[in-house]
């Protein structure tokens, strides 16, 4: 998956989970670790996915 699109989601669903913290939890250090593992996650879940379609695809 492109690193850019990546990127913009994780971006997304960070600012999401911002909207539903309370103001205590938005600091710089609390955002840097979600972003971390928001784009590990993604990561690995598109692989997962293009994993299974190449599976799929050699049957």
């Amino acid at each position: 998956m492109h690193p850019l699109l990546i990127e913009a989601v994780t971006n997304l669903i960070i600012e999401f989970l911002f909207l539903f913290f309370p103001k205590e939890f938005d600091n710089p250090l609390t955002k840097w670790i979600f972003e971390w593992a928001v784009s590990n996650l993604l990561k690995l879940i598109f692989y997962y996915v293009k994993r299974k379609l190449e599976e799929h695809k050699s049957k």
